[in-house]
C-alpha cells in the first residue's frame, strides 16, 4: 500500500464495522508475526509502567519512560515481549523531587526551576513538585547517574524529550548563575530591554544545547565502554513553529549541530496544530493545515543531515475534555498531514496508549465513554501500515512544489516583553504593526504560510540556518519567501 492508497483508507476506515477489539484471545507468542524486522525500528510508542495485556500496538520499538527505580523496574516487560528497547524521559520536567530535595548531591536544587518575575513559571501543568528545569551542569549529572542504570538494562537507545525553557523565565537563581558565567557580567531582568530579553533567549537556547551535547557523548561512550555496544540518542521536540507560538524557547536547529544526536521525534499531534490562527481575518482551529506546516518544517530540519525524524499523532490529545467524534477527526487531520511529509518514514503511532484505549472521554461528563471499536480498529491498522511507508515513488499530484518561506530559531527569541509589547500597534488606526492578538497568534508567519495551503501550494517552512550548514540547501527551490519584520 502506497502513500497515496493509505490517505482514502484513512479517510473511509471511520465506517469500518464494529469489532470487539478486547475479545479473549489465545496468550500471546512473545515475538509476534510482522511483515518486516523490527530491527528497522520504523515505529514506536511511549508508555508508563510495565506492559499490560489490555493492548499490543506491534511496533518494532517501545520508549518506557523515567529514570527512577520503579520506571526502571518496568523495561524487562518489554524486552519479554520482543520490541527493541528505548527509553524516554524529559529533560526540562519529570520526576525529579530526589534531585530538587537534595537526596542526590546534598544540595538543595529548587532554586534550579524556571521563574518569570513572580515566581515559579506554570506550576499548575505539571503539578506544583514538578518544575520546569533550568538546565544546569549538576541536573545534567543527575539525568546521566539515571540514565546509565537504564543502559545497564539494555536500553538500545535514549530519548531526552522536551527541551522547553519559556520566554517568560529567565529569574531563577540558577538562571542568574549561568548569566554571569556566559556572560561575564552580572545578569539584567529580561524583560527590561529587547536586548536583555534576546540574550536570555540565546542564554536559554544554549543552555539546553550544551547539556544535549553533554548527556549524549558520554552515554554513548559508558554505553561503548561498558557494553561495547552502540546506543542511539534522540530528542523529542515540538516544531519550531510550535514553539514560538506557545511562548517557548529551545533549541530545534542547534541539535543538528551535536554530533552525539542521532535524530528527533517531531512531537506534533492534535494539541499543537489545533492551536488557533489567524486567516481572512478569522481567528479558529485549522488542525490540517497546522498540522502539514509542523511536520513541512520538522522534516525540513534534518533534510540534509542524515538524522533520523519519527513523526508523532495522538489518537487523542493532552486535554481530556474532548469527544471521541473531535479526537477522531483531528486525528485523521495530523495522519494526512504527516503522510505528506515525504522525507520520512519513522513514526511515533502513540504517545500514552493506556490513555486512548482504557479512558472514557469526555472525562467527568456523565456521557463519557472508551473508543469506539471501530476507532480501535482503524487506529491498530493504520499503526501497523506505517511499518511499510519506505518508499521512493513520491508525486504531487496536482499541488505546487518547490515553494519555501523562511523562518529561524530567532523567531523564539522574541515572544516576550518587552517584544510583544514594543511591536505591537497602540492605535487601531495603524496598518503597519500587528495587535497583540495578532502576535500571540503568530500572524506574521501563518499570514505568509496559510494563503500557499489553502490554495494548493505544498509549501515548506524552510531553515535559514541550513542554508550555512548545507551547501545547496535551497537548489530544489523555486520561490522562497522572506519577511527581515517577521
Amino acid at each position: 500500500m502506497t502513500r497515496h492508497q493509505l490517505l482514502p483508507f484513512v479517510l473511509c476506515a471511520c465506517f469500518l464495522p464494529f469489532f470487539d477489539l478486547f475479545a479473549e484471545e489465545p496468550e500471546r507468542m512473545p515475538t509476534p508475526y510482522l511483515l518486516w524486522p523490527r530491527s528497522l525500528e520504523r515505529t514506536t510508542y511511549q508508555q508508563h509502567g510495565p506492559l499490560g495485556s489490555d493492548f499490543d500496538l506491534r511496533t518494532d520499538a517501545v520508549m518506557p519512560y523515567g529514570i527512577e527505580e520503579r520506571e526502571l523496574a518496568a523495561l524487562e516487560s518489554y524486552k519479554d515481549a520482543g520490541y527493541v528497547l528505548h527509553l524516554m524521559t524529559g529533560i526540562s520536567w519529570g520526576n525529579y523531587t530526589h534531585y530538587l530535595d537534595g537526596h542526590f548531591d546534598g544540595i538543595d536544587h529548587w532554586d534550579q526551576g524556571q521563574h518569570d518575575a513572580n515566581g515559579p513559571v506554570h506550576p499548575t501543568i505539571h503539578g506544583p513538585r514538578t518544575p520546569y528545569m533550568v538546565p544546569s551542569v549538576s541536573f545534567g549529572r543527575y539525568l546521566e547517574t539515571g540514565l546509565k542504570k537504564a543502559v545497564d538494562t539494555g536500553v538500545l537507545a535514549v530519548h531526552l524529550e522536551e527541551p522547553e525553557f519559556w520566554a517568560i523565565a529567565g529569574y531563577s537563581g540558577a538562571f542568574q548563575r549561568a548569566w554571569q558565567i556566559y556572560y561575564g557580567e552580572p545578569w539584567q531582568s529580561p524583560n527590561e530591554t529587547c536586548d536583555a530579553q534576546y540574550r536570555a533567549s540565546k542564554l536559554k537556547h544554549y543552555l539546553y544545547r550544551r547539556t544535549i551535547a553533554e548527556l549524549s557523548e558520554s552515554l554513548k561512550e559508558y554505553t561503548l565502554l561498558k557494553h561495547g555496544r552502540e546506543l542511539k540518542f534522540y530528542v523529542p521536540t515540538h516544531s519550531l513553529i510550535n514553539y514560538t507560538q506557545w511562548n517557548i524557547v529551545s533549541p530545534e536547529s542547534a541539535l543538528l549541530d551535536l554530533p552525539g544526536v542521532d535524530g528527533l521525534i517531531c512531537q506534533t499531534w492534535t494539541g499543537t496544530a489545533r492551536t488557533p490562527n489567524i486567516y481572512e481575518g478569522r481567528r479558529e482551529e485549522r488542525t490540517f493545515e497546522g498540522a502539514f506546516l509542523e511536520y513541512g518544517c520538522m522534516q525540513e530540519l534534518a533534510r540534509g543531515s542524515g538524522k533520523r525524524i519519527y513523526l508523532l499523532a495522538d489518537p487523542i490529545e493532552d486535554s481530556p475534555n474532548y469527544d471521541w467524534d473531535d479526537y477522531r477527526r483531528n486525528y485523521i487531520c495530523t495522519l494526512v498531514a504527516s503522510l505528506l511529509a515525504p522525507d520520512s518514514h519513522y513514526y511515533e503511532v502513540c504517545p500514552w496508549p493506556g490513555r486512548v484505549f482504557n479512558g472514557r472521554y469526555p472525562a467527568g461528563s456523565p456521557d463519557a465513554k472508551t473508543i469506539p471499536d471501530d476507532y480501535a480498529t482503524m487506529l491498530l491498522t493504520v499503526f501497523n501500515q506505517l511499518r511499510d511507508m519506505d518508499q521512493s515513488e513520491i508525486d504531487w499530484h496536482g499541488a505546487i512544489d518547490g515553494i519555501g518561506v523562511i523562518v529561524s530559531d530567532s523567531a523564539m527569541f522574541q515572544r516576550a516583553e518587552p517584544f510583544i509589547r514594543d511591536g505591537s500597534v497602540r492605535r487601531s488606526d495603524d496598518p503597519t504593526r500587528p495587535t497583540p492578538g495578532e502576535t500571540n497568534c503568530l500572524a506574521g508567519f501563518y499570514g505568509m504560510t496559510l494563503p500557499l495551503v489553502k490554495h494548493g501550494v505544498a509549501v515548506r517552512p524552510t531553515l535559514l540556518e541550513n542554508a550555512l550548514r548545507y551547501p545547496g540547501y535551497f537548489d530544489s527551490y523555486k520561490v522562497l519567501v522572506l519577511s527581515y519584520e517577521f
